[in-house]
């Protein structure tokens, strides 16, 4: 007795190039996300310094002219304002033109 046998599915080699075609496309996805979360990081933390930066050039614009903090000469102030930022060193200098 012969058996009509209809050959149906894909064979081993098919099988196997779309796992590795697969496979190399969601590792050069996974490098893709990596990348653009440490761009996101970086990003972020430009911005909360540049709001930092901006914050503390408002607060001297409101100071008396005799405050301290605009006195001639390098100031200097450490600040931690979120512990993923670590400890943030403020330095500013403050030049008199008219001495």
């Amino acid at each position: 007795m012969k058996r009509n046998m209809k050959q149906s599915g894909f064979s081993l080699i098919e099988v196997l190039e779309a796992m590795a075609l697969v496979s190399f496309l969601l590792a050069g996805m996974g490098e893709l996300l990596l990348h653009s979360l440490q761009a996101k990081r970086k990003t972020d933390t430009r911005f909360e310094l540049t709001a930092l930066l901006s914050a503390k050039l408002e607060s001297l614009k409101t100071l008396p002219y005799d405050s301290a903090e605009l006195q001639a000469g390098s100031h200097r102030l450490d600040i931690a304002p979120e512990p993923r930022l670590g400890t943030v060193r403020e330095e500013w200098r403050i030049e008199n033109p008219f001495s």
